[in-house]
């Protein structure tokens, strides 16, 4: 059943029935006495009442029983009274005075000590050292009432100040208060004794953390920071107050770097009701409007209940889902919000933030400036490196060249020591070889003549026609014979003279004095006609001769 609220007057025996259990409970309140429905009051009013008032809380046990004085007036003399003039019955009513004593009267059986309130603050007031509170539910923004601290506020909020806060719109509060009624307009009021300030701190916890829990259970809280932020990020976006020192804090820092950063700033307001909505309106404004490499949200500080601004969850979503890397200045670690939870990357102030952005650009220089430095040590070691093999091979070459030349010279020498003789001997072979063939030739010829002079002489004296035919062919044959031994001695003469000038030819290319044409040089003691073939066979201060083709210059040896 629902609650019922029964005013009682037990020496007249009166009791009215009131509040939204009346309909329920309508056949029960007939059964005590006389039951008439007040329309006006919205309420039972019994006369003749048939129990008393530890009856009825048994009866009603869930009821608001306030029991009504009899000096307050003859109510039930007001029921079903005849008018003077017409006789209609009046219900029955209260003067203005009485209605006041009894909302009084029932407030204080509901509310007899101090007890506690709370709401979300809607407006705070200063009136000559008095503050004047209206204090909303939580959840019907619509529903207030005014509460007042007539005294010694700082004092009285000592707590809350203690802990940064300050009595503001929006911060939600418990108060311990007595219950008022104003005696001229009957308006209840809150008398603020003192203020719990561990509910506003809880409360503010409470909601970060709600947020955060709800965006885990979404799979979005860390959704931010999964992301990448570019090598060097330049072009930065820009969520903060149009005014103060704030964003002059945050260039402080950037300033360091000293490198061209392209911001692009929205101007939002970072504090009151509407505060969320506008940072919100400004992200979308950056992710639609420019090509940014990330966006950055920070205010220069504040109180608890402004920085509980930054604990909405839509706010904290948007840029949970925000595909660029945001960072957050909103407070250091004891003021630490849902939206520095969620963001890539978190400063307690601007200047830090500005001054994250400087190192990046700083760190890339010296790290750029340690590249080259390393590359260029890398270089010179190889360059040493291979200017020390170029070196070696280049004395490796020249031994090698000089040991040939050496060598060829050595052969050259030979060859023409064994030249003269050799060339004497062929001729001489070759001088024999001819006079041989020139004698057999010779002894041939003679021969022929005999024998033609013979033949003559038998044909002269009758000799046989045919002996005489083959005779004079026998001689035609030799004759050929012999032109031919002359063509092929011819033919070896000319061979012989030909390879005879080949290597003539070979022998003069193979000189010394051709080698020096072709670029080399001999090296011969300054005092003997030595041959230096290896280096090792000069001592320093050992003199030379260098002999060109053309020169010879002297030189002495450094090392």
């Amino acid at each position: 059943m629902a609650r019922l609220d029964i005013a009682i007057d037990p020496i007249k025996k009166f009791a009215s029935f009131s509040g939204l259990g009346t309909f329920e409970a309508k056949e029960e309140i007939k059964k005590l006495g006389r039951a008439r429905w007040n329309s006006i009051k919205k309420s039972w009013d019994v006369v003749e009442l048939s129990v008393n008032r530890a009856q009825l809380s048994e009866l009603f046990p869930d009821s608001n029983i306030i029991e009504i004085a009899s000096d307050e007036g003859d109510v039930s003399a007001t029921i079903e009274s005849p008018s003077a003039d017409s006789g209609a019955v009046l219900p029955a009513s209260y003067t203005v005075s009485q209605f006041i004593f009894r909302a009084r009267d029932a407030l204080k059986q509901a509310f007899p000590a101090a007890t506690f309130v709370c709401g979300k603050i809607s407006s705070v007031k200063d009136s000559s050292g008095r503050l004047f509170i209206e204090l909303s539910d939580l959840e019907r923004e619509d529903e207030r009432i005014s509460c007042v601290i007539w005294r010694d506020a700082d004092k009285l909020c000592e707590p809350l100040i203690k802990l940064g806060f300050k009595l503001e719109n929006n911060l939600q509060v418990m108060f311990k208060v007595l219950v008022e009624v104003n005696k001229r307009d009957a308006r209840i009021s809150l008398n603020i004794l003192g203020v719990v300030s561990e509910y506003t701190i809880a409360k503010l916890q409470a909601l970060r953390e709600q947020t955060n829990q709800k965006l885990k259970s979404e799979g979005l809280f860390g959704k931010n920071k999964e992301l990448s932020l570019p090598f060097l990020p330049k072009r930065l976006g820009i969520l903060t107050s149009g005014g103060g020192t704030v964003i002059n804090d945050f260039m402080s820092g950037l300033e360091e770097a000293n490198f061209g950063y392209e911001l692009f700033w929205v101007k939002v307001n970072v504090q009151g009701e509407n505060a969320a909505k506008k940072v919100r309106a400004g992200l979308k404004q950056l992710l639609m409007s420019k090509d940014l490499d990330a966006i950055l949200i920070f205010r220069g500080g504040g109180s608890p209940a402004e920085l509980g601004v930054f604990n909405d969850y839509d706010l904290a979503r948007d840029i949970c889902n925000c595909h660029l890397p945001v960072f957050s200045a909103i407070g250091h670690q004891e003021d630490q919000c849902s939206v520095q939870d969620v963001s890539f990357c978190s400063f307690g102030v601007p200047k830090d933030l500005g001054h994250f952005f400087a190192e990046l650009a700083n760190n890339l220089r010296r790290e750029l400036k340690q590249s080259v430095r390393i590359i260029l040590q890398a270089s010179e070691a190889q360059l040493l490196m291979l200017t020390q093999k170029i070196n070696m091979f280049s004395d490796g070459l020249r031994q090698r060249i000089a040991a040939l030349l050496l060598q060829k010279k050595s052969e050259i020498e030979y060859l023409l020591v064994l030249l003269p003789t050799l060339t004497a001997n062929l001729l001489k072979q070759k001088k024999l070889q001819m006079e041989a063939v020139l004698g057999t030739i010779k002894t041939c010829s003679l021969g022929l003549c005999k024998l033609r002079t013979s033949s003559l002489q038998l044909i002269t004296t009758g000799a046989h026609a045919a002996f005489r035919s083959r005779l004079e062919n026998i001689s035609t044959v030799f004759e050929q014979n012999v032109a031919e031994v002359f063509r092929e001695s011819e033919k070896m003469l000319s061979l012989m003279s030909e390879r005879l000038n080949n290597f003539q030819l070979a022998v003069t290319n193979l000189s010394p004095e051709a080698q020096l044409k072709r670029g080399f040089a001999m090296i011969k003691k300054a005092t003997t006609e030595q041959v230096i073939t290896r280096g090792k066979n000069l001592k320093t201060n050992d003199a030379v001769r260098i002999i060109f083709y053309d020169t010879e210059k002297t030189a002495v040896i450094d090392k």
